[in-house]
């Protein structure tokens, strides 16, 4: 009876952790993050972003791209494609 109440203890532990964590999804992506996903160099990235294409913020003194502009952005263009998916 107690490896039951355990269980169920594990697994209400699990779904706190799983919703918490659904509250902290990103919002931004650094610059590296996205050349990486775009498999592109150092210039053409810096360059993708000083053409203001998507927001930027610069946060604790990095910059980062704003995920949800930057999903828009790829949706509307065709010139680059995503390596890693």
């Amino acid at each position: 009876m107690s490896e039951a109440k355990d269980l169920t203890e594990i697994r209400q532990q699990i779904q706190q952790r799983s919703a918490e964590q659904k509250l902290t999804q990103r919002s931004t992506m650094s610059v590296p993050e996205m050349r990486k996903l775009l498999g592109l160099k150092k210039t053409d990235s810096y360059w993708l972003v000083h053409k203001n294409l998507f927001k930027t913020q610069i946060i604790g003194g990095m910059m980062r791209i704003d995920l949800e502009s930057f999903e828009k952005w790829y949706a509307n263009q065709v010139k680059y494609k995503k390596v890693g998916g």
